[in-house]
């Protein structure tokens, strides 16, 4: 996921291209190890559609945000406000290439995507030492591990879909900034933004996104937006 430009230019001769080429260096590197079987790309919400504020949509497997592909390469000038289509097209180009290099290919290892929305890292003390959490904006339920759905990918012989579209409940900026207000009630954090409409995906088939969760996080629901950074979280 990091394998990738992250400057969020909006030209995108400036990332689209460079994030292709990485994630390519990376197949050919494994292709050529015997021992992969497995390469799992940690894509993005962005890859799938752009979220807009109380207009809903349902999302599925091989949705591809091609709207904002094509609002990524319309000609300059190339203004700030164009960054997060550049980004999301990027995702698109990347994701795309991913799956075409083992049309093309046939290498001796698998390909999966996980398509998370936002993912929080929380650094635990020993023996914990890393969680990563998923939220998105999307439904009123809540939050997957995102770490569940990248083993999944990487370690499931009865994962057969390519791409696992990882998020779950509503959230806001305003929402994340309450959780360490509350707890820190004597530092300062910023002001609320203005508020927005929720964004209304949703995904089409959650059977196996649960399914998912329950056999590598041990649960049958997911958890909220608060529990997921917490140290003592089981």
């Amino acid at each position: 996921h990091f394998a990738t430009p992250l400057n969020f230019s909006p030209d995108p001769n400036k990332v689209n291209p460079q994030a292709v080429e990485s994630i390519l260096s990376l197949l050919h590197a494994a292709a050529r190890e015997p021992s992969v079987k497995r390469f799992v790309y940690n894509s993005s919400v962005g890859a799938a559609y752009s979220p807009k504020g109380g207009v809903p949509v349902t999302v599925m497997e091989d949705s591809w945000n091609d709207a904002a592909l094509e609002k990524a390469w319309v000609p300059p000038p190339y203004e700030p406000k164009r960054a997060p289509y550049v980004y999301a097209a990027s995702k698109v180009e990347t994701e795309r290439a991913m799956f075409k290099f083992f049309g093309d290919e046939n290498p001796g290892f698998s390909a999966k995507s996980v398509n998370p929305f936002l993912s929080i890292l929380t650094f635990m003390m020993a023996p914990r030492s890393i969680e990563l959490t998923t939220h998105s904006t999307s439904m009123p339920r809540q939050c997957p591990r995102c770490c569940n759905f990248h083993v999944a990918a990487a370690l499931d012989p009865n994962n057969k879909g390519e791409r696992l579209l990882a998020w779950a409940g509503l959230f806001n900026v305003n929402m994340v900034l309450d959780i360490p207000r509350r707890r820190h009630s004597d530092r300062k954090f910023i002001d609320d933004l203005p508020p927005q409409k929720p964004c209304l995906s949703i995904i089409g088939d959650e059977s196996r996104l649960f399914g998912v969760l329950k056999k590598w996080g041990g649960r049958d629901s997911w958890i909220s937006l608060e529990q997921g950074p917490r140290r003592d979280e089981s």
